[in-house]
């Protein structure tokens, strides 16, 4: 299949990078990326305050923290409620993402 970064032409200097965040988070040097995004992710981090103080780290002077699911929170709550031993914490409110960032 096609990643996303050959779906548009991307402005000269733009690059996606797809991976394991925690494989990929652990390697890369601080302050080097515009944005990181957990799209239906975040919920199975047993640490999410862990896992977005480091992804915070790793973004650059002006960098987004992006943290979306396509369902919404509302069913990541159900299904953590449902699925406590799979889904480990639910979505954090705009509140607790800045607390935590």
């Amino acid at each position: 299949g096609c990643a996303l970064s050959c779906r548009r032409p991307w402005p000269a200097g733009v690059r996606f990078e797809q991976g394991s965040f925690l494989t990929a988070a652990a390697a890369a040097p601080p302050a080097q990326y515009d944005a990181v995004l957990f799209n239906g992710a975040l919920q199975f981090f047993g640490d999410q305050r862990a896992a977005l103080r480091r992804a915070a780290a790793l973004l650059g002077g002006r960098g987004r923290l992006v943290l979306a699911h396509a369902n919404g929170a509302a069913f990541v709550r159900d299904e953590a409620a449902r699925n406590p031993q799979t889904v480990l914490s639910t979505m954090p409110s705009l509140e607790e993402a800045e607390e935590i960032g």
